[in-house]
């Protein structure tokens, strides 16, 4: 989502940047596999990392099929990090995840941490 940020040149100056950058379609077609895998947690990282290579324009297409993957992530984890990123890009690609956000995402998201998970 940096290129969103910053816009679509801020790695042009950089070539090793731009060369992992322009990789991002190989790395999506290792890591798409693993997005229907039997293990759960498999199936989750395989999400965490397949976000943000979403960012090559030969990809964005694939927002759909995530968002529906994090869906299903943020209806059945509760882990902090990957929360996260199932709700800053679902969010980012204007997808409604209202019904999916719990009071722990919210708190977590307003720097209040008091409501996080395993908090005391």
């Amino acid at each position: 989502m940096a290129e969103e940020w910053f816009g679509d040149g801020f790695l042009d100056a950089c070539l090793d940047l731009r060369a992992i950058r322009d990789l991002r379609p190989v790395f999506y077609s290792a890591v798409q596999r693993f997005l229907t895998d039997d293990d759960r947690k498999v199936r989750d990282a395989a999400l965490v990392a397949a976000i943000p290579l979403t960012e090559h324009h030969l990809l964005t297409g694939h927002r759909v099929e995530l968002a529906d993957h994090a869906r299903r992530l943020l209806a059945t984890s509760t882990d902090r990090y990957k929360r996260d990123r199932a709700l800053d890009a679902s969010r980012a690609w204007g997808h409604d995840i209202d019904a999916l956000e719990g009071a722990n995402d919210i708190a977590a998201r307003s720097g209040d941490s008091s409501g996080r998970e395993g908090s005391p």
